[in-house]
């Protein structure tokens, strides 16, 4: 993918839209996207989901002020209220992405203004999507087929759910706002156990990038922020390749699991359940001694695969098990299934599986 880099660092600066409040006005985006407009687009559609499909891109971590360029493919910002009525909007994008270079990706920026509707409308017609998905809370939980977090009810990662919905095949990437948004902190920072919680929750939704959001004073936790992403960056391959499965089982049934299979591995992301816990007064509580969280995950390997090595996202060593007996199981499949053992402290924990084969999810 052409254009592509990594380089920067969440610290190089950030660029906020003044015109991004959570009372946004202007025209109500209308699920306006017809299959006339999605036949029209066919071919643009077609030859990019042909580059998508041969030449992968990273996952994105990067700073706001880097976020929003050419660079990144952005062809419109803010869809819904900054570019006239929604037909016209509309107009003006597929005018974009009949000029804009079918071998490059092709990227929005959807802001707070009726995001949802938004989507539907625009979504379609691009490639990626920069969104706020934890700007809102949602009260609609998963659904029994979801793969999102399957079974998790949360207000976050509820709509981070919605929004992946809604935006069905396209490439998202959140924007994070180190500080915690005001909406549900209020009168607190947020702490970097509960940025990071944040962080894992997208990556286990399987969104392809994180855009750093700060204000103008870094955060006490900047070194630490500044740790994660570098440990992230040795997979943004990986995660920019990664898909969903519906494998994870955990023998700590509380502790919220999802898991992201790659060409050469698996990724096992997990929540600490007692972190990121609304009030009745839509406010995030801060967990004052928040219990370790330990047990261990059952991961089935992809056929024709064997476990390499394990590790923890900072490269910890976890020594690898050995498959779990099929002799003790009537299902074969558990021949392939791992065990792996998980103990944490903090807000969440993701699990570097290296397998030997190929998984077959490219």
């Amino acid at each position: 993918m052409i254009g592509w880099r990594h380089s920067g660092s969440w610290m190089s600066g950030s660029v906020r839209d003044p015109n991004e409040t959570a009372e946004s006005s202007g025209s109500v985006a209308k699920p306006l996207a017809s299959w006339g407009v999605r036949l029209a687009l066919a071919p643009f559609l077609l030859v990019g989901a042909y580059a998508l499909a041969t030449r992968p891109a990273p996952f994105l971590l990067i700073p706001e002020q880097d976020a929003y360029t050419d660079e990144y493919g952005m062809l419109m910002i803010c869809p819904a209220h900054k570019h006239g009525k929604i037909d016209q909007a509309l107009a003006t994008l597929k005018q974009k992405v009949a000029d804009h270079p079918t071998h490059r990706m092709s990227s929005i920026r959807v802001c707070r203004a009726d995001h949802l509707n938004t989507l539907d409308t625009f979504a379609p017609l691009v490639d990626q999507v920069f969104i706020n998905s934890l700007y809102w809370t949602s009260s609609d939980g998963p659904e029994r087929d979801d793969i999102v977090w399957p079974g998790l009810n949360h207000p976050l990662v509820n709509n981070v759910r919605e929004v992946r919905r809604h935006a069905a095949g396209r490439r998202l990437v959140a924007c994070v706002n180190v500080h915690g948004e005001k909406g549900y902190f209020r009168k607190r920072r947020a702490t970097f156990e509960e940025i990071e919680w944040m962080v894992c929750a997208v990556i286990g939704a399987g969104y392809k990038g994180i855009v750093w959001r700060y204000e103008r004073i870094l955060p006490p936790f900047a070194d630490r922020l500044s740790t994660l992403e570098g440990n992230l960056k040795k997979h943004v391959d990986e995660l920019g390749r990664a898909t969903l499965t519906t494998d994870p089982r955990t023998a700590a049934a509380r502790i919220p699991v999802a898991t992201l299979r790659t060409p050469h591995g698996v990724f096992v992301v997990l929540l600490n359940p007692e972190y990121m816990q609304f009030t009745d007064a839509g406010t995030v509580r801060l967990p004052l001694d928040p219990s370790v969280c330990r047990g261990n995950v059952e991961v089935t390997l992809p056929e024709g695969t064997s476990l390499k090595t394990a590790q923890r996202l900072d490269g910890t060593a976890i020594p690898v098990p050995v498959p779990i007996s099929a002799a003790a199981h009537a299902d074969a499949d558990r021949a392939r299934t791992v065990r792996l053992p998980f103990r944490f402290a903090g807000d969440g924990e993701i699990l570097v599986l290296s397998l030997s084969g190929e998984t077959g999810s490219d």
